[in-house]
């Protein structure tokens, strides 16, 4: 059955839509359907989920909706582990190991500030401690946090983002890095 779909062109390729073609064209038509029929003044999505909050943000700047949206911060565990509905998925072994993808990032942020703008190695030693800790990593990716862009040596606000596979749960998160 053919009907509209609402499309955040660029944005949703990249990163998890790459991992996941279609996923954000669904995301992004179920949520533009919602905003039309309740009409909030506000929406809040969690920055754990960063790319698919710039692209709700985009849609809705895009589409004229007046809609205000509220990004809330990540809530993790004592561990660091980004709290989610996947966790659940996860062996007491991989509950274990899950940690060590929030330790791939905090490496990877204080690689950045403490000066290196290497960002290809960066991204290649976050991928390599995911995979030491028994993740199949999606990606690790150092992104300039306003569009996702590539960053350039002088941009200053930027974010790493990881997703990968432990056991049969997909498991996201990032890390902000403002140098």
């Amino acid at each position: 059955c053919e009907t509209t779909r609402v499309v955040v062109p660029g944005l949703s390729d990249i990163l998890c839509g790459a991992a996941r073609p279609g996923h954000f064209q669904g995301v992004t038509t179920v949520v533009t359907v919602l905003f039309n029929l309740v009409q909030p003044d506000a929406a809040v999505f969690g920055e754990k989920d960063y790319q698919q909050l710039l692209i709700i943000r985009r849609m809705a700047e895009d589409l004229h909706l007046p809609v205000r949206i509220v990004g809330v911060p990540t809530v993790r565990d004592s561990d660091g582990l980004a709290l989610s509905s996947r966790n659940a998925y996860l062996t007491a072994a991989e509950r274990a190991a899950a940690p060590r993808l929030y330790a791939a990032l905090a490496e990877a942020r204080d690689m950045i500030t403490g000066g290196d703008r290497d960002y290809a190695a960066v991204e290649s030693r976050a991928r390599e401690r995911l995979a030491a800790a028994g993740f199949r990593p999606d990606y690790a990716a150092v992104r300039r946090a306003a569009d996702l862009g590539p960053p350039g040596t002088a941009d200053d606000d930027l974010i790493i983002l990881a997703a990968g596979w432990l056991g049969r749960a997909r498991l996201i998160d990032n890390l902000r890095v403002r140098r």
